[in-house]
């Protein structure tokens, strides 16, 4: 009988009622006892018995074998007599009719409630029950009555020992899955931590080499920047002297008319080469402007590089500490699953 998380269900297939065993009498021939099994949400099976005692529960040495969520593995007694049938509770909560007992008579259409199962007496195939104690509507001798009580309590001991086995091998088992779980989570964590380093540190000796080859051109192109400036310098003191020598010839040229013509070739001289000095003065501005231009652009590629490298470095730790978080919370659940383990 499997069940689920959410709603029970009964699977039928492992409901097993086992042949009749030997053992001291309680009816000569009881006859067929009939039960109906079922669970919310399902129909019932009809289970027939033909022994005077019915053990029901969860083990395998039971009567009545039924795997479901809230069954124990003894979990009651059906003891059929001469005059009376009667179910008595050994382990475990159980209803009948919807009342508690620990000991009652079980008549035609009584229900019988075992954690989510329920057992309907169809037929047992006996005369009403008077109310007297189970040992009393027995008609055995005080030797068979000791001799049920000796093997009902050999049969629990031994289903109890073997109950306590199984948790003990599944708590030794489930204890070596988590400490291998827990080491393994261990190399992965330490393993996700070296190579968190080593991305770090290779992406910072990244930066420090851009960083570096960054400086280096900004370095040098400011060197060149200053030579273009000190030279267009000294083409404004030239262009300044050259006006002066200009306006210099001018005022001779108006002292004669050879002077005049000497001092007009001179000037032509003198504007060529101002019209020279100006396109030179034109053509180091114009580079002056390229290289602020370049400056200006490695300089937004430099803190481009520097934002990718914050970003990257974030990346990886949240990674990391989610990775972490994440391995943290399955050993916790493992752990907690040993828990309820060991509870039940």
């Amino acid at each position: 009988m499997a069940v689920s998380t959410t709603s029970p269900t009964i699977d039928f297939a492992r409901i097993t009622a086992v042949p009749r065993r030997q053992g001291p009498a309680l009816l000569p021939d009881p006859g067929q006892m009939t039960l109906r099994v079922s669970a919310p949400g399902q129909e019932g099976r009809v289970v027939q018995i033909r022994s005077a005692k019915c053990t029901i529960g969860s083990a395998a040495g039971c009567t009545l074998r039924i795997r479901a969520r809230g069954v124990g593995a003894l979990h009651c007694w059906i003891l059929r007599g001469q005059s009376a049938t009667i179910v008595r509770r050994l382990h475990g909560p159980a209803t009948l009719n919807g009342g508690t007992f620990e000991e009652a008579a079980l008549n035609r259409g009584d229900r019988l409630r075992i954690g989510s199962v329920e057992l309907e007496l169809v037929e047992a195939n006996q005369s009403p029950p008077t109310a007297l104690p189970v040992f009393a509507l027995l008609p055995s001798s005080e030797a068979d009555t000791a001799a049920l009580r000796a093997e009902h309590q050999a049969q629990f001991d031994k289903l109890r020992t073997e109950h306590e086995a199984q948790i003990d091998k599944l708590v030794a088992e489930r204890g070596s899955q988590i400490a291998d779980l827990v080491a393994k989570h261990a190399e992965q964590i330490e393993s996700l931590k070296v190579e968190h380093t080593q991305d770090v540190t290779a992406l910072k000796a990244e930066y420090r080499a851009q960083s570096s080859s960054l400086e280096a051109t900004h370095a040098k192109e400011t060197g060149d920047l200053k030579g273009l400036a000190a030279e267009a310098i000294q083409l404004k003191a030239e262009l300044a002297e050259a006006n002066e020598q200009a306006e210099r010839l001018a005022a001779e040229a108006r002292q004669g008319f050879q002077a005049s013509i000497t001092a007009a070739e001179r000037a032509d001289q003198l504007r060529d080469a101002l019209v020279e000095a100006d396109n030179e003065l034109e053509k180091v501005s114009n580079e002056l402007a390229t290289a602020k231009e370049t400056i200006t652009r490695q300089r937004s590629e430099l803190e481009v590089a520097q934002q990718q490298l914050e970003e990257l470095h974030d990346a990886t730790s949240t990674r990391a500490t989610q990775e972490r978080a994440w391995l943290e919370a399955e050993v916790e659940q493992s752990r907690t699953v040993l828990t309820n383990e060991k509870e039940r």
